[in-house]
């Protein structure tokens, strides 16, 4: 597999945990999955695999380089996976991961009844089956979130309370509707992320229909319920500053007894 790779592609690629990479050893291009990300380098998880068989790559290895266009990169699929299949029914069968072929790159699925079958992945007729109460409880700390961003951002605002209550009713409907679908088995959505994802854009789209609210203003509402992560230190930083508060005499060593 020769095809061209822009040789400065992980400068704009986002290395987070769980996307898909492609990563060359024992004369072919492995699929893995980014465990994290550290120091300009990452921590691989072959697809497949298991912890004894995961790796540090640096960030610009020429061992590495971003999936095919059209991989499902931000799944994570490994044996012991518990997953869903939708056959010609149109029903969906519960399986779970149970072995993986590195020659032929199959899953074996083994169902609930016993029954196995082989696929490729990623499938579009293959899922993730994270159990609905996973579900609930992810779109439960996300609303709670959202709800307590609601009553700091009429304060800031000082809106008044028949525009907050606007906002507080149309979180509640779009979170209440988003939860009976869950329940009901009815989402597209299989992992908790995406789940959070989707109700975030509906509750975007309504907010903007029912006009409480404007682009800008919501964006400062996403941003006090979910405020951006400060940057992570590497090894080398928390190091120096280790060795620097040694140095002044703040660190344990240099505390007298």
């Amino acid at each position: 597999d020769q095809r061209h790779v822009d040789p400065n592609w992980y400068l704009k690629f986002d290395f987070r945990e769980g996307v898909m990479v492609e990563v060359f050893t024992e004369e072919e291009w492995w699929q893995a999955n980014v465990r994290r990300e550290e120091g300009g380098k990452v921590l691989l998880r072959y697809v497949g695999g298991s912890d004894e068989d995961d790796e540090w790559l640096a960030i610009d290895s020429d061992r590495m380089r971003p999936p095919k266009e059209g991989t499902a990169g931000n799944v994570h699929y490994q044996v012991g996976n518990a997953v869903k299949v939708l056959y010609d029914d149109e029903k969906w069968y519960h399986g779970t991961i149970s072995l993986y072929n590195h020659k032929s790159k199959d899953f074996t699925i083994t169902f609930d009844d016993g029954e196995e079958a082989k696929v490729k992945l990623p499938d579009q007729d293959v899922r993730m089956n994270v159990p609905t109460g996973d579900l609930l409880e992810a779109i439960a700390v996300c609303r709670k979130r959202v709800e307590a961003a609601v009553e700091e951002f009429a304060g800031k605002r000082d809106l008044s309370n028949q525009h907050t209550n606007g906002i507080k009713q149309v979180v509640k409907t779009t979170f209440g509707g988003y939860e009976k679908k869950v329940k009901g088995g009815k989402q597209d959505e299989d992992t908790e992320t995406a789940a959070v994802k989707e109700v975030m854009q509906q509750l975007r789209q309504r907010l903007l229909h029912h006009d409480v609210i404007d682009v800008r203003d919501y964006y400062v509402l996403t941003r006090l319920a979910f405020p951006p992560k400060p940057p992570r230190k590497s090894k080398e930083q928390r190091a120096e500053e280790e060795e620097a508060l040694k140095k002044s005499g703040g660190g344990l060593d240099g505390a007298k007894r």
